[in-house]
């Protein structure tokens, strides 16, 4: 029982966020991939545990070519910051220069079943809260 984390006493930092994401995303961080982490004061329910991890990238890529290291992140992240944290994924897509917005779940994430595998990538956001 000791091994379980208490989920009231989760805290995270944004420099501990950073390191855990940088550690895990080295090879995309290598390959031109860019990592910010920012903290959502400006929400009206901030929270201190509330963050915005963005990987961008400076030209379009596709699932295909960053899920084999994507994943094992996403594994990671959850074990390592409680399987009951709160996520909403984001996904800035193109079609012929049209970008939009979509939305899945770290779960479809995890398992390799991201319907938006077709569409050119250009972001993907994942914010985590409490």
């Amino acid at each position: 029982m000791r091994w379980i984390k208490v989920f009231e006493d989760f805290n995270i930092s944004q420099e501990d966020l950073k390191e855990f994401c940088e550690i895990h995303l080295a090879y995309l961080l290598d390959e031109q991939f860019i990592l910010d982490i920012t903290d959502k004061e400006g929400n009206p329910y901030h929270n201190s545990n509330d963050f915005i991890i963005t990987l961008k990238s400076v030209k379009f890529f596709k699932w295909d070519i960053i899920k084999d290291h994507f994943i094992p992140f996403l594994v990671r992240l959850k074990n390592e910051y409680d399987d009951n944290l709160n996520t909403n994924i984001r996904i800035k897509t193109s079609i012929k220069m049209n970008y939009d917005w979509v939305s899945t779940t770290l779960k479809n994430l995890i398992n390799d079943n991201c319907k938006y595998d077709v569409y050119s990538w250009t972001d993907i956001e994942i914010e985590i809260y409490k």
